[in-house]
């Protein structure tokens, strides 16, 4: 994996949360998700990703007084 700096870590988590929320379980259909999006691909996806260490709001809060 490579490594990112800590704002573009902090969007994967982001768009992790969000693709999160939006998911229905329900409508699972994985032989559609790999006809749009090859097995081969998945690891490029950060939605794809095990989560990490600390808890998104206080890495948000940390980043974003910093950059103040």
């Amino acid at each position: 994996s490579a490594a990112y700096d800590e704002a573009e870590s902090i969007y994967q988590e982001l768009w992790k949360q969000y693709f999160k929320s939006v998911n229905i379980a329900a409508r699972k259909n994985t032989k559609l998700h790999i006809q749009h999006m090859p097995k081969r691909y998945w690891k490029y996806l950060p939605e794809k990703q095990p989560n990490i260490g600390t808890g998104l709001q206080e890495r948000l809060t940390n980043w974003t007084y910093r950059r103040a």
